[in-house]
């Protein structure tokens, strides 16, 4: 069984003008995984269907989500029991 060497976002750009720049918004629509025998899987969850998308998906490394635990401001004092 093959491993699994990297995962990605799939997402499909539609581009858009503000203040005279154009600039794109990334519409997540999957996931895509590269595995070590040199084979990408990709899961699509949504078909892009906007006015004027291409057609082309772009994969982005996934970032790493860093979580800090939360924070209570309760005492274990003030807990009555």
């Amino acid at each position: 069984m093959s491993k699994m060497i990297k995962r990605y976002d799939a997402a499909a750009g539609r581009d858009y003008v503000t203040h005279g720049q154009t600039k794109t918004h990334w519409i997540n629509v999957g996931s895509a995984t590269s595995w070590d025998d040199g084979t990408i899987s990709f899961q699509m969850h949504a078909l892009p269907c906007f006015q004027g998308w291409s057609g082309k998906i772009q994969f982005f490394p996934v970032k790493e989500q860093q979580f800090s635990p939360p924070v209570s401001t309760v005492t274990h004092e003030e807990i009555p029991f």
